[in-house]
């Protein structure tokens, strides 16, 4: 059987295969493969099990020209095994940024995504953790008068407009039953996760994804059965999920914080059922690899960086040197009403073995934090080293979400009320610290960002005068800084120093307004002893000022 398709590079292509009969457990028992080659290079597309007798191979191709297929079966079927095909793949033709220039992936020599074409990419994230369950075709009842087809589809949309680049999901809330293996109660949800994969993908969105299950469901495994009988049942779910989605724009993110031993650790608790010796994920990480033909980058979902050492450091992790682990999903929560504290942040920046480092999970806007703590942490983490940031709000981080709202949270001198914490997402769409986080890409677009190196509390490139700040610097021809004050007392003016310039060239200096993505007028700089003293902040808010040095 020989078949001819079309396609363009990037984009989901499918061939469906109907076996000559329906297979018993036929995810465990069928290995069925594609090796797809243009004569230069070969990829090879594990299928995935669509119930009865089909069988679906989804790929992207990333690479115009004429691709010549085969498929390879362990069963002798006669209607998946030997079967040929040409694939014609013209270039993308679309306006899509992730199409135009191929999915996101990682270099060896960079702390930050790239595109395909080695384009940086700027990580702005938004949190969904248990997407599947958002309405696909209606408002749902927390739209709050929202006139639309689709609650996912309208965040989605709106998201966009603001400037958001990511969708952080996790399969939390319709959970999939794969710890027995995948079988026909198992696909209607996975059909389900079908069209929202497609749609993000559709609109041009990264979508950085957890696998399988919650974690404490894996922990659930590992007590019921031995490792020579729980590790085939999780190959398989690897194969099938990369088989099924990793045709579209993907971050593989392995559950969530399972860095090490998802907080199993002494200090936590006395189960020892998951070590950071024996977590499964570190296999997970290695089969996803294995069977992802574009190898798209993957991480492990961090442990809080409040236990930094050895809970959630690099050096530390689990994952240090494990074969497909290739940038750091952080979880970075520092204090807001106190100085900060480096200490996270340094650790990654020189111990994270040059892997991109995202703070893939701050604190939710209502839930941890007002709008003011929200856009700290997206400041903070970009100047710190940290190139992406995941944003997170009420009734959108965990929809219909009962977690910890039953009583005011008191964190950093704030305090959310059970009445903020309810707030239903047709209102959180709208709050200002979702709006005034997506101000730091538009802000950083501007400049080389992918080429800051951060100040930290070094004292060599920047000195505070003891205010809150972060800073970071290009070369010798830029610094920057953002100051800000406790996020529970009123503002200062409070700012600090660039220091080791040249005294010999000009400088210019601008303010930028971080609430309102506004700038004020650029200003020569006085540099004396090669030093600027920056004057006082414009106004008794957060700001963030701008120092060039003039070619």
């Amino acid at each position: 059987m020989e078949r001819f398709i079309r396609t363009e590079t990037w984009l989901a292509t499918e061939i469906t295969l109907f076996a000559t009969k329906e297979y018993e457990n036929p995810v465990r028992n069928v290995i069925l493969d594609m090796e797809i080659s243009n004569g230069t290079r070969t990829l090879t597309v594990p299928a995935f099990w669509n119930g009865k007798n089909e069988w679906c191979f989804r790929f992207a191709l990333p690479e115009e020209g004429v691709w010549i297929y085969k498929t390879i079966c362990n069963v002798p079927d006669e209607n998946l095994n030997n079967i040929y095909g040409v694939v014609h793949c013209t270039k993308y033709s679309g306006d899509l940024e992730i199409f135009k220039r191929g999915f996101v992936t990682t270099h060896p020599d960079k702390k930050y995504l790239v595109y395909a074409d080695g384009t940086p990419f700027f990580y702005l994230g938004d949190t969904h953790w248990n997407f599947l369950t958002e309405e696909f075709d209606s408002p749902g009842e927390n739209a709050c008068g929202i006139e639309c087809d689709s609650h996912f589809k309208y965040i989605i949309q709106r998201r966009l407009e603001q400037g958001y680049t990511v969708y952080q999901t996790e399969a939390i809330g319709l959970e999939f039953g794969i710890a027995d293996g995948i079988d026909e109660n198992d696909l209607e949800i996975f059909k389900h996760a079908d069209k929202y994969f497609k749609y993000i993908a559709d609109v041009g969105l990264l979508h950085a994804n957890a696998q399988f299950f919650f974690p404490s469901e894996m922990i659930e495994l590992m007590e019921k059965m031995p490792p020579e009988e729980y590790e085939p049942i999780l190959e398989d779910a690897s194969r099938y999920w990369v088989a099924r989605f990793g045709a579209f724009p993907c971050l593989w993110t392995l559950g969530q914080e399972i860095d090490n031993d998802f907080y199993y650790g002494e200090s936590f608790s006395q189960n020892k059922t998951m070590t950071a010796e024996n977590n499964p994920y570190k296999k997970v990480c290695q089969w996803m690899y294995k069977y992802d033909p574009l190898k798209q980058p993957i991480s492990a979902h961090q442990e809080g960086s409040y236990y930094i050492g050895k809970y959630t450091s690099a050096i530390n992790s689990a994952f240090y040197n494990i074969e497909g682990h290739t940038w750091w999903a952080n979880q970075w929560k520092p204090v807001l009403n106190y100085p900060l504290d480096f200490t996270a942040a340094i650790d990654f920046w020189y111990n994270g073995q040059n892997k991109p480092i995202i703070n893939y999970e701050a604190r939710y806007e209502l839930l941890w934090t007002n709008s003011l703590g929200a856009r700290i942490q997206g400041w903070i983490a970009f100047l710190n080293g940290m190139f992406g940031h995941g944003y997170g709000a009420v009734d959108m981080w965990l929809y219909k979400s009962h977690y910890d709202i039953e009583n005011p949270t008191y964190r950093d001198g704030l305090v959310m009320s059970v009445e903020d914490k309810l707030m239903p997402w047709g209102k959180a769409i709208n709050l200002s610290g979702g709006i005034e986080t997506a101000y730091v890409k538009k802000f950083f677009e501007k400049l080389e960002w992918w080429k800051m190196e951060p100040c930290f509390n070094l004292n060599e490139d920047f000195i505070a005068d003891g205010g809150y700040y972060s800073a970071s610097h290009i070369g010798k021809d830029i610094y920057i800084a953002y100051f800000y004050d406790k996020v529970d007392e009123g503002f200062t003016k409070t700012t600090g120093s660039f220091i080791g310039l040249d005294d010999n060239a000009k400088y210019v200096y601008q303010w930028y307004n971080p609430v309102t993505n506004t700038y004020l007028e650029e200003k020569p700089a006085t540099i004396k002893d090669g030093c600027f003293k920056i004057e006082e902040r414009p106004t008794l808010q957060d700001w963030v000022i701008t120092l060039k040095k003039i070619k």
